[in-house]
């Protein structure tokens, strides 16, 4: 299945993941700090970020289809 996005979601998710990997939240987010520590590159997966970009959107519609 194709996973597209629009400008604005690619810029929300964008920020997201600015924000994920920042001096203010990484040093406590103990599931990255994990994936980084077990990687043997020290970087995280790819599939990481496309797991997050997924669950955003999908909460996303799910509050659209809400309102």
């Amino acid at each position: 299945m194709a996973f597209s996005m629009d400008d604005a979601q690619k810029a929300s998710v964008k920020k997201q993941m600015e924000f994920y990997f920042s001096d203010s939240n990484l040093p406590k987010d103990k599931f990255l700090k994990d994936q980084i520590a077990t990687s043997t590159d020290g970087y995280n997966d790819l599939a990481v970020f496309i797991s997050f970009a997924r669950e955003m959107m999908t909460e996303k519609r799910k509050q659209c289809l809400h309102r």
